[in-house]
């Protein structure tokens, strides 16, 4: 596995990616997948997959070096993979170098995502939704925030809340002592990742999102939210976070968790 982390970082950073060492081990350590290497051992391609429940898996990591690109590689990959996970429905995010790659093997678009971020600032924390409070999330707390999750992604993602939450820091809103939404951070890449996010609505999700925004001011700070969240993101803007990119969300199979009703930022773009 050492040696696995070493090749996946190295590769990941030759195409610009963010990813410490210690994020792609958690990655394997949850996923499972493909590393390519070229005639003397170098790393030059990847795909992994991410199980989640019965029937349903994420895809990222999808990286292959400019050299390999012009050779088909990145469709072996995908293939592989997705013969890896025969039978379950599959949801990945694409970048728009690989949009036509994924949409010719099937899969179909469902939502646009966009990267914002930057070094956060210093604002006032809005209030919480009249009839809301906000609390700090524990691990005591791991399967109502699952449960919120199911209910909004679609799938199950619990053994993965359990792997990453030792590493996270969090929020949860209840109405009439009811938790209704919780956003959770973490450090990721180059700073602090926001997500996901899951609230009854936008509001909602800017009163989970806010103090972690400002709770790091100063640093450096990533969250990956739908496009159609025009208030969240002008919010988000001013606190500090530009646009910076975006992504396509795609599925292939049922559209069981396409639309991610009330998910209103993402784990990330590989556990979706």
């Amino acid at each position: 596995m050492p040696d696995d982390v070493s090749a996946l970082h190295e590769l990941s950073v030759s195409v610009g990616w963010p990813h410490r060492a210690r994020d792609l081990a958690t990655l394997i350590e949850i996923g499972e997948g493909f590393l390519a290497c070229d005639e003397i051992g170098r790393a030059a391609g990847s795909a992994m997959c991410f199980p989640m429940g019965e029937g349903f898996a994420t895809i990222g990591m999808m990286v292959t070096t400019p050299r390999l690109q012009h050779h088909g590689a990145g469709r072996w990959l995908l293939r592989k993979v997705m013969e890896r996970c025969a039978g379950r429905e599959l949801r990945l995010n694409a970048t728009q170098q690989a949009y036509r790659l994924y949409q010719s093997e099937g899969f179909i678009p469902v939502r646009t995502i966009r990267l914002c971020e930057g070094i956060a600032r210093n604002l006032a924390v809005p209030p919480a939704p009249s009839g809301t409070v906000l609390r700090a999330a524990g691990r005591q707390d791991i399967d109502i925030i699952s449960a919120l999750d199911l209910a909004a992604f679609g799938a199950d993602r619990g053994a993965i809340f359990r792997s990453v939450f030792p590493e996270c820091e969090g929020l949860i809103l209840e109405r009439a002592g009811t938790p209704v939404g919780f956003a959770l951070v973490r450090e990721f890449g180059r700073g602090w990742l926001i997500g996901p996010v899951v609230a009854p609505d936008e509001t909602a999700a800017r009163a989970l999102i806010a103090p972690l925004v400002i709770g790091h001011a100063g640093r450096f700070v990533r969250i990956d939210i739908g496009q159609e969240y025009s208030a969240l993101r002008s919010f988000l803007h001013d606190a500090g976070l530009a646009e910076t990119d975006k992504v396509t969300s795609m599925v292939f199979g049922p559209n069981r968790a396409g639309r991610t009703p009330g998910v209103f930022a993402l784990m990330s773009h590989t556990l979706g």
